[in-house]
């Protein structure tokens, strides 16, 4: 049944919107950045060739949201997720990425209409947001009257899907291998939350350098191919893995953390999800070790698993001296 519904207008909201995207793939990145909020595992983003009219479509299959979440939530501007309901999401225990509560706004940048169809718990809403409407409107931005509609769907369908109308000229159209290269930076290596554009896969190695594919074979004979980046610049907030073998064909899992970084439950939780993975497309077992600046102190080694260990990285260099001396004073002993 078609509806009205308006903007609540959050008192932060003058000094937010006077910041700016850099560009139109960042403003895109905001619109994932929502969805793994909303623990989607899956993101389809779809743009259009240069030159048509066809809109860019960012569908994921998240936890969607209900009528009474869209009018209360939703469309409370500046109203960020992690105020209302905590830093991590709920089931997944994901960091909320969404830090200003203005992500809708991301998408009025790009176009001119932006609609929002979601379900969940049995309800299918859509909600049609006009640029012109808001920028044009007589009376204050909460009056404005934004055309809801919310119908019966099935009661396990669910996520969202955000449709972008009539693109804004005055911006550079968004390119699919810049978009590919920022959002692998943030989520290229995530086991859980996959995204593609135009029916690509973003990936760690989408990102601007000499990338180099190797094929090895696994000590149980099984093949594997790693493809690997070399990049002029750092890439931010992301650990370096090193995946090992002995001669007795014993694996073992290396993540290095940054210096200023204490190891924990959850970079053991995340060590683990590339273990999984590991695992089950290699099927090879793993030992996984945890390097870090420190090694939380909350941390109970009790209930550490036993392959799995987390060490300091003062505490790798120490017992390195100390081993390196050992041999140098073994070599200089007379025979």
């Amino acid at each position: 049944m078609a509806q009205i519904a308006n903007f609540s207008v959050d008192p932060r909201l003058a000094s937010i919107l006077g910041e700016s995207y850099s560009s139109s793939e960042r403003a895109l990145r905001e619109l994932v950045d929502n969805a793994w909020d909303a623990e989607a595992r899956v993101v389809q983003i779809t743009l259009p060739a240069i030159l048509t009219e066809t809109p860019i479509i960012i569908a994921d299959d998240g936890s969607g949201m209900k009528e009474q979440e869209l009018r209360q939530e939703y469309l409370n501007i500046a109203s960020p997720r992690y105020t209302r309901k905590g830093e991590k999401t709920p089931n997944l225990l994901r960091t909320v990425k969404g830090r200003r509560g203005i992500g809708k706004f991301a998408g009025l940048i790009l176009a001119e209409q932006m609609e929002v169809d979601t379900k969940a718990c049995g309800t299918r809403t859509r909600l049609v947001i006009s640029k012109s409407a808001l920028l044009n409107a007589e009376k204050d931005i909460e009056q404005v009257p934004l055309p809801l509609e919310a119908k019966a769907c099935k009661t396990k369908e669910h996520g969202t899907t955000i449709t972008l109308k009539t693109l804004n000229q005055n911006l550079n159209f968004p390119k699919a291998e810049k978009l590919k290269e920022i959002l692998a930076y943030d989520y290229g290596r995530e086991t859980d939350f996959e995204i593609f554009i135009n029916g690509e896969r973003v990936l760690r190695h989408d990102i601007q350098g000499a990338t180099f594919t190797r094929e090895y074979t696994l000590p149980n004979g099984t093949k594997a191919t790693a493809t690997y980046t070399i990049s002029e610049k750092p890439v931010p907030n992301r650990p370096d893995l090193l995946l090992a073998a002995n001669v007795e064909s014993h694996h073992l899992l290396v993540e290095f953390k940054r210096p200023s970084i204490a190891v924990g439950r959850d970079a053991e939780a995340q060590a683990k999800k590339y273990a999984d993975t590991l695992t089950g497309e290699l099927g090879i077992d793993l030992d996984i070790l945890i390097l870090g600046g420190e090694v939380d102190s909350k941390l109970h080694h009790e209930y550490t698993g036993k392959r799995t260990r987390f060490l300091a990285y003062r505490s790798v260099i120490a017992n390195a001296r100390t081993q390196l001396d050992w041999l140098l004073n073994q070599l200089k002993q007379r025979p």
